[in-house]
C-alpha cells in the first residue's frame, strides 16, 4: 500500500524544512501581534500588488472576526544577524492566511 502524494509530504517536510533552518508555525492573535509589534510581519513584504488585502486579513484575524475559523501560518528561517554575526534571527519568509469552511 503506496502512500499518497500528500501523506508522503506530511510525513517528511517537517524534516526538509528543519534541514534547511526553517520552521512552519501556525500563529495566534497574540503572536501574530508580537510579530508584527517586532516588525517581523508587514504587509508589503509579502504582497507586492496589494498588501491592503493582508492587511485586512491580519486585523481580522487578530480580532478573531471568523470565530477561531482564520488562521494564520508562518514560514520563517534562520539567518546571521547583519548587526552582531555572532548571533542568528528568525526572519519570516513567508505568510498565509485560510480559513475553515463549515
Amino acid at each position: 500500500d503506496t502512500p499518497s502524494p500528500p501523506q508522503t509530504l506530511a510525513r517528511f517536510l517537517p524534516a526538509t524544512l528543519q534541514s534547511n533552518g526553517m520552521r512552519c508555525r501556525d500563529e495566534t492573535p497574540t503572536s501574530a501581534q508580537d510579530l508584527l509589534a517586532r516588525g517581523q510581519l508587514d504587509a508589503k513584504d509579502f504582497i507586492e500588488v496589494s498588501p491592503d488585502i493582508e492587511n485586512t486579513l491580519m486585523e481580522a484575524f487578530i480580532e478573531n472576526d471568523y470565530d477561531g475559523r482564520l488562521h494564520l501560518m508562518t514560514l520563517s528561517m534562520m539567518r546571521r544577524d547583519v548587526d552582531d554575526d555572532r548571533h542568528d534571527i528568525e526572519e519570516i519568509i513567508g505568510v498565509s492566511f485560510w480559513r475553515e469552511v463549515p
